[in-house]
């Protein structure tokens, strides 16, 4: 039935993906539905498992209609054995159902729906991590393939981008005069005033300071994509004049991380130790400090995060501020532990799916809360080997782009993809996934096209 309607209504397969896709990043419209017991989903992710219901049909009908080569690399194969084998190896040694014991003591539950809480966890991370695979590395190499997809993608994100800053930059009039205009996600509807700090129909503002760097990751591929010039400097200003306006603590996080994940995926590590670099490091440090000391918010936090040490080796109650973070930050605490105590096996290869919402802090309530940072979760949950294959999982669909394009677009391109993984890490956000895939899908275009004698010789 729903294929018929959408052969009637004559919408191209296609054109339904990108509109899920870019339906992302406006997180703003996230509903309660109540009637099927469905809480805090996005609308994207409604019309992913309507998109998703329609290919499944039509793929069963006609599935010869959706040949295709898929690129996958060995991190991506290395990535899913590690959470796979963490995970095994936190259940054979009996750490969830010590979890469902501990949750069944402390919030009065049957110790049976305690031990589903606690399996739910691993099997719901295993799920995600399987859908973004699908859905937003694999899926966009069928229906973001050709000029006239990537076309329409361009052209969609730019309609949709336009009318997401137009109300925002009037929400953020609106909060000057203590008003709030849009709740941070429509299911809260509450209209709390959060400040005057940018957000508009982006969500949370750390989604807004995401959804922002993914849009000037996206119009620097639209530039490189087209043979264009990038936008105005007026523009990009602006922009980042709203990505300091979100004030988020997860941004300053995520300007720490651009150092170490630039080092990682650089091609020459060594030649990174010049003037250069140690110049932008001093200017990334700069940068960090003048944001945090700039913002009476985020300088609350510093002063409180400077003492966590101490209120973890003590017990202590946290205060407000720290005490609603801790989710994010217990679990590096716990791999200072294991570090120090030689266990070399889940410092390397995690402690397990879910795991970070079960170790939780003890001066608390047990509630299985998971945290909203991914690097915490990549860090305790799939170690090291876990961090790195995430990574270069991803970095697998940007690296090649070296060979066909000049320096000067290739140095702006790795720019950009280290920022998107640093604010990818420092709060969890699938736009990672969607910028990389249409890296990727631009790049299968324009490979075929001569190269630029400016581009990087392969042997280099």
């Amino acid at each position: 039935m729903l294929n018929i309607i959408l052969s009637r209504t004559r919408i191209p397969m296609y054109k339904f993906y990108i509109w899920s896709i870019v339906a992302e990043f406006i997180t703003y419209l996230t509903f309660d539905l109540s009637v099927i017991h469905v809480f805090n989903i996005k609308l994207s992710r409604l019309i992913q498992l309507l998109f998703l219901t329609l290919f499944v049909l039509e793929f069963l009908r006609n599935p010869h209609k959706f040949n295709a080569k898929f690129s996958i690399s060995k991190y991506t194969i290395i990535f899913l054995f590690v959470i796979t084998l963490s995970t095994f190896y936190y259940m054979l040694t009996s750490g969830y159902s010590e979890a469902a014991e501990l949750y069944h003591l402390k919030n009065f539950v049957s110790y049976e729906n305690a031990l589903i809480l606690a399996y739910k966890l691993p099997l719901r991370e295993l799920l995600v991590y399987m859908y973004l695979i699908l859905y937003y590395l694999i899926l966009p190499q069928i229906f973001i393939r050709s000029k006239i997809h990537i076309n329409y993608f361009f052209k969609v994100f730019e309609r949709v981008f336009f009318w997401a800053i137009l109300l925002g930059v009037s929400a953020l009039v609106f909060s000057y005069f203590e008003y709030q205009l849009f709740s941070r996600q429509f299911n809260y509807g509450d209209g709390r005033y959060i400040g005057f700090r940018f957000h508009g129909i982006f969500g949370e503002p750390r989604d807004a300071a995401v959804a922002l760097i993914f849009s000037l990751a996206i119009f620097n591929i639209r530039a490189v994509y087209f043979g264009t010039l990038n936008l105005h400097y007026k523009h990009l200003l602006f922009l980042v004049f709203l990505i300091v306006m979100t004030k988020s603590g997860s941004l300053a996080i995520a300007i720490i991380l651009f150092i170490p994940l630039f080092f990682l995926f650089s091609n020459d590590k060594v030649k990174l130790f010049n003037l250069k670099s140690i110049l932008s490091t001093f200017l990334l440090v700069l940068v960090f400090t003048l944001y945090v000391f700039n913002s009476p918010r985020l300088l609350l936090y510093y002063d409180q995060v400077i003492l966590i040490p101490e209120y973890l080796e003590s017990g202590m109650i946290l205060p407000y501020h720290i005490k609603n973070q801790i989710v994010n930050i217990y679990p590096f605490w716990l791999t200072y532990i294991k570090l120090i105590n030689f266990d070399f096996f889940t410092l390397f290869f995690g402690s397990g799916l879910g795991v970070n919402a079960i170790e939780v802090y003890p001066e608390g309530p047990y509630e299985f809360g998971t945290a909203h940072s991914q690097l915490t979760r990549l860090i305790y949950e799939t170690g090291i080997i876990g961090l790195i294959s995430w990574s270069f999982m991803l970095f697998y669909f940007i690296r090649n782009y070296r060979y066909i394009i000049t320096k000067r677009q290739w140095q702006a391109l790795f720019f950009y993809f280290v920022l998107m993984c640093s604010v990818a890490l420092s709060h969890r956000s699938h736009l990672i996934y969607i910028y990389t895939a249409i890296v990727f899908s631009t790049y299968n275009i324009l490979k075929n096209k001569p190269i630029s004698k400016d581009a990087y010789i392969k042997s280099s």
